[in-house]
């Protein structure tokens, strides 16, 4: 767990040091880089492209690779709605596969992946169903591999699992879809100027996703005096 904890990290820092690389290079070398021709270009390999980015959402999802960096991969490569549809596509094609390992791996795989504690809280979650599925999709202290794979050494049955995911991941990916292609479109823009960041389309979103991320802020300390209740 550690080694693909700290492989993550890796991964995390390698994508903002080529985001800020990208900043660096429009503000002083007007690079003629910018989203139309990363799009178009992903775009001539036509479906191929999107085929490779569900595989890629999947395998991020068995190794608990953060979605979100996905999700910026997505709203670079593809338009905002193709990028939100194969996001939503690809992390549900992900938390799928996640949940089944764990159903026919069990607990001696998935352990692998989570710590001892969130697997101590697998039985809290049987009882809710639906309800539990939901909270965890929307709360900012369970990581996302603890909240495809804890489901599967549940009771809970698929269709909760499937609806109560789909409706959790809705709203919050659409916002960082929607926020990353207009970090692209500017960032990759002419004579980019850090100003630009300043737009009603770039704040906006992040305002959502804070208030949608402070929604279930509350739930925080009941979830985790169960964890604690569990040990």
């Amino acid at each position: 767990m550690k080694h693909i904890h700290h492989w993550t990290l890796k991964f995390i820092i390698l994508v903002f040091l080529i985001f800020f690389g990208l900043v660096f290079s429009q503000l002083y070398f007007s690079s003629s880089i910018t989203i139309d021709t990363i799009q178009q270009f992903v775009a001539s390999f036509g479906f191929i492209s999107s085929l490779l980015f569900l595989l890629i959402w999947i395998l991020a999802s068995i190794l608990s690779f953060p979605g979100t960096i996905i999700v910026l991969l997505g709203a670079l490569l593809f338009s905002l709605w193709t990028a939100f549809f194969l996001s939503i596509a690809g992390s549900m094609l992900g938390a799928i596969v996640c949940f089944y390992i764990a159903k026919y791996l069990g607990k001696d795989f998935v352990q692998y992946f989570l710590h001892n504690r969130l697997l101590s809280f697998r039985e809290k979650l049987s009882g809710k169903g639906f309800y539990a599925v939901f909270i965890l999709r929307l709360l900012p202290i369970v990581p996302l591999f603890a909240q495809n794979y804890l489901p599967g050494l549940t009771k809970i049955s698929f269709k909760e699992y499937f609806f109560a995911s789909l409706l959790g991941l809705i709203i919050p990916t659409f916002l960082y879809t929607y926020l990353f292609a207009e970090l692209g479109k500017q960032v990759l823009s002419i004579n980019f100027q850090i100003y630009q960041l300043v737009t009603v389309d770039i704040i906006l979103p992040i305002v959502l996703l804070l208030l949608i991320t402070a929604l279930p802020i509350f739930f925080q300390r009941k979830v985790l005096n169960m964890i604690k209740r569990s040990d």
